[in-house]
């Protein structure tokens, strides 16, 4: 008699055209940025947990925002964000449809039929997550899944760690609690096909009394536990050197090796004030850097 298949194992034959489609056709990049030095370090796919940190003030919020935008206007990904410290939800729009456009968000700036198209693009492919109940990650994570099948959402953003609230069971350590928390999420990207982006804040760290600079933060640093660093599959640091003008982005974690190459290399930027966008230095030379005021939609 045929035995009765065991819900949960698996094995080569039950998989076999997944593996005819990879013994055929290889691993291929991820999807791209249109960074052209961001790119060559990391590309994305759905399924994975990203992981950004960064001391405050130095862009991280910003990257984001614009990282994510690129992603959707380049491969159609609709996104959601869970950003409390951008409240109100007025002011974080505001930010991205100056992105959009490529204008400065100002009626006597920008005309009223960009604005309106701008609100519609928005309208079409962003939506935020701000319950009224309560910020735990469950009910977070519950109204990004009614998004994924009601707007077809591909990208959540969670953006701080630390606005998330939090109850710790009496019998777990923080470290066992942040484990369980970063596998919930890794967990729900993988089955609903999503890429989850965490901003997680560094532990404190000290500045240098004569630069005023921060000391350099890796993603080990990220406060509360390791498993921030262990347990991501993309893992990016935002640095603003104030001296030298630009933006860096350090890539110190990408987990499998066809979507990027990590090993703590950098793509550096320079910040546009006009429109909150970032523009890459080639070869991390800040007089090549090339501003693009043009709009995206």
């Amino acid at each position: 008699a045929h035995e009765v298949p065991v819900e949960g194992i698996f094995n080569a034959n039950d998989i076999i055209t997944e593996l005819q489609n990879l013994y055929i056709n290889g691993l291929k990049p991820g999807m791209k940025t249109g960074w052209t030095d961001f790119d060559e370090l990391c590309t994305f796919e759905t399924g994975r947990l990203c992981v950004v940190t960064g001391v405050p003030g130095c862009g991280k919020s910003e990257f984001v925002d614009e990282l994510v935008m690129r992603l959707n206007l380049l491969h159609g990904w609709k996104a959601a964000f869970f950003s409390p410290e951008n409240m109100p939800m007025a002011y974080h729009m505001r930010k991205l449809i100056e992105k959009a456009t490529g204008e400065q968000f100002d009626a006597r700036l920008m005309d009223a039929q960009v604005f309106n198209k701008a609100v519609l693009y928005l309208g079409e492919n962003f939506s935020s997550i701000l319950p009224s109940d309560d910020f735990t990650l469950d009910n977070i994570l519950d109204k990004a899944r009614t998004l994924v099948s009601r707007n077809g959402i591909r990208v959540i953003v969670i953006d701080p760690y630390n606005r998330i609230e939090h109850l710790i069971p009496s019998h777990l350590s923080e470290t066992q609690y942040i484990g369980m928390v970063i596998d919930k999420m890794s967990n729900f990207a993988y089955r609903n096909n999503c890429l989850i982006i965490l901003v997680a804040h560094p532990r404190k760290v000290n500045r240098d009394p004569v630069t005023q600079c921060y000391a350099k933060v890796s993603m080990y640093d990220v406060n509360g536990s390791a498993h921030f660093y262990n347990k991501s599959d993309f893992g990016l640091v935002i640095e603003r050197d104030h001296l030298a003008k630009v933006t860096r982005v350090r890539v110190e974690k990408v987990k499998f090796k066809h979507l990027g190459s990590g090993n703590n290399a950098e793509a550096v930027f320079v910040y546009n004030l006009k429109n909150g966008r970032f523009a890459c230095c080639p070869q991390g030379n800040i007089a090549k850097a090339v501003f693009d005021n043009s709009s995206w939609i």
